[in-house]
């Protein structure tokens, strides 16, 4: 949805370049940055975005290597422009040392001199449906401006949703939930992984990794394997009664066509067992 909305503002997204392992690949991102500057399009690089911890889609979660290359490339390119950390999911580690494993923009010296703003949700980790989010920002001019933007668009956030929020940090009912609903994802994760396996997904070449937190499993298909929303694969999980979101869909640029995110945060284990199987069942006739 987000990548629709730039869509929309006349942005065009372009990934960052990962390597085999979806680690940040910092020689290919500085090859990017020149290719921008030799075609003339680096005045147009307005921003750098990325979801730091169990990101959507994939799980993933950018260490402390990985941010530090990120920015040292960027300034080696002479390309210091606002950088937006979206730490949605930072609370939804299963080990809850995970959030503060490392710092955030804000807090890390390494991005010192961007423009930054980090930006996060009471709702992921509590009740998704308070929608509840915050952001903090280092540069005056810019966070001002999307005051002003915001405050056109919905009149500020609702004071009960707020006020909600606001009791249950004062009480402790927060850290409560927390914790329930870290041991709830853990369960459901755990439930649909061993569903994929025990329905033979590695052995038809599909691979993933098992997130330490979040609420996704990222699935790369056999190679030449189309998952999109119009392929025989799609119908095949159509016909079983399953759903997943097309990878393809997930990427500003040069997207895979193998790819899937299933997403286990909704349903209970033994849902998740069975849209595991159906899921392996799919794959299975389509081969």
């Amino acid at each position: 949805m987000f990548l629709e909305l730039l869509g929309g503002l006349g942005v065009r997204a372009r990934s960052l370049p990962v390597d085999a392992d979806g680690r940040l690949d910092a020689p290919a991102l500085r090859a990017l940055l020149r290719g921008l500057r030799a075609d003339g399009e680096r005045a147009r690089l307005k921003a750098v975005y990325f979801v730091s911890w169990f990101s959507n889609p994939s799980g993933r979660t950018l260490d402390l290597a990985q941010r530090h290359a990120l920015a040292d490339a960027l300034r080696a390119e002479d390309c210091v422009v606002p950088v937006l950390e979206d730490a949605a999911y930072r609370e939804l580690g299963y080990d809850a040392a995970s959030a503060s494993a490392c710092p955030g923009i804000l807090g890390d010296p390494a991005w010192d001199g961007f423009p930054r703003l980090y930006t996060s949700t009471l709702t992921k980790p509590f009740a998704t449906g308070l929608k509840v989010g915050y952001g903090a920002c280092d540069c005056p001019a810019w966070r001002d401006a999307m005051l002003h933007v915001k405050g056109h668009h919905d009149f500020g956030t609702g004071n009960f949703a707020q006020a909600v929020l606001e009791h249950a940090l004062a009480t402790g009912a927060f850290d409560a939930q927390l914790a329930t609903l870290r041991e709830a994802y853990r369960a459901k994760r755990d439930a649909l992984h061993a569903a994929l396996i025990a329905g033979g997904l590695p052995a038809l070449g599909w691979r993933w990794q098992r997130p330490d937190g979040g609420l996704y499993l990222w699935l790369e298909g056999p190679p030449g394997l189309d998952t999109g929303g119009e392929s025989e694969f799609c119908r095949a999980c159509l016909r079983e009664g399953v759903l997943y979101v097309p990878g393809a869909l997930c990427h500003g640029d040069d997207a895979p066509r193998n790819t899937v995110r299933l997403s286990f945060g909704v349903l209970a284990p033994a849902q998740l067992a069975e849209a595991g199987a159906r899921f392996c069942r799919a794959a299975r006739a389509v081969g």
